[in-house]
């Protein structure tokens, strides 16, 4: 089996000048056969016959269903299993990512780069319009 799973590496603004960068995911809710058992049998197929996946479920927002059966909530949930950081010490959270193998990922030169200007950019009290 291929998971459809996805995850992102996402960096936030701390205060005090430091910066945390972790992985992110959409987080699972349940699975499509619990919420069938609380949908009636009638309206758990559109007019095509495919499976009607619930827009909220327990109160939340659904993105999607992974792997053909959990429910995906639509916010991001941080793991919380990076590292922070600030200009001073950016090699820690490069460090991290390649730890990580997300150097290995296409795009990550360029948001390294990206990253590194704010971060260098914030330290220094410039801010960009």
């Amino acid at each position: 089996m291929v998971s459809t799973w996805n995850e992102m590496l996402g960096a936030k603004k701390l205060p005090n000048r430091k910066w945390r960068i972790d992985t992110y995911v959409y987080d699972i809710i349940g699975t499509i056969d619990e919420a069938m058992q609380e949908i009636p049998e009638a309206e758990r197929y559109d007019e095509d016959g495919e499976l009607k996946i619930p827009k909220v479920w327990k109160g939340r927002k659904v993105r999607g269903l992974a792997d053909g059966e959990y429910l995906e909530r639509f916010d991001l949930f941080c793991k919380e299993d990076g590292v922070t950081f600030n200009s001073a010490n950016l090699e820690v959270a490069l460090d991290w990512c390649k730890d990580e193998r997300w150097d290995k990922h296409r795009d990550f030169r360029k948001a390294w780069k990206k990253l590194s200007a704010i971060v260098s950019q914030k330290s220094q009290g410039k801010t960009r319009g």
